[in-house]
């Protein structure tokens, strides 16, 4: 069975998402326990401003902008 310890974590962060409208999110999603990634609903942080989110994920990731297909909401996400 796969389970967390043998996946990777992922940031994504969002503006305007339909749960928290005008304000920045951050979610932390799993890779490789499933086919799709997986959100992990204990981990997400709500902010005012992009700077703020972005101070949420950990240091050592590396950031990456977004592909032209994802939804509008989408700002970055981080490996």
């Amino acid at each position: 069975m796969v389970g967390v310890m043998d996946a990777m974590e992922t940031y994504t962060v969002y503006f305007n998402p339909t749960d928290y409208p005008g304000r920045y999110v951050v979610r932390r999603f799993w890779l490789g326990i499933a086919p799709e990634p997986v959100a992990d609903q204990d981990w997400f942080f709500v902010g005012d401003s992009l700077v703020a989110v972005r101070e949420r994920v950990p240091p050592h990731c590396i950031r990456f902008n977004r592909y032209p297909d994802d939804e509008p909401q989408i700002v970055e996400w981080w490996v």
